[in-house]
């Protein structure tokens, strides 16, 4: 029989590194975490718990959110900047979502 806690004081506040990258355009998508705990599972599988402590998309994710605030924004025919916001460029869009994905041309 697995000794449960045993090997969580063992592995207790190692860091766990987790692939979150759905494809190849956000390959090496990780959060890492530090473990706190381990538990066994019914299956005689062993389940480690994690707090997370780091998660490296999220420069992206926040190049993505102003992107969407930038296309939302667009909308806002009357308010400061207006005129500039009339004359964005299909070009100027792609240009923007390519920089907030951090994709070359």
């Amino acid at each position: 029989m697995i000794d449960v806690g045993e090997i969580a004081r063992t592995v207790d506040g190692a860091t766990v590194s987790i692939d979150v990258s759905t494809c190849d355009a956000d390959a090496g998508d990780r959060v890492f975490g530090r473990v706190y705990s381990a538990q066994y599972e019914g299956d005689g599988s062993l389940t480690l718990l994690a707090e997370p402590v780091e998660d490296n998309r999220l420069p992206t994710l926040n190049r993505l959110r102003e992107l969407a605030d930038w296309l939302v924004s667009l909308d806002d025919v009357e308010g400061p900047g207006a005129e500039a916001r009339r004359t964005v460029t299909l070009t100027q869009i792609i240009n923007r979502a390519r920089e907030a994905l951090g994709v070359d041309r």
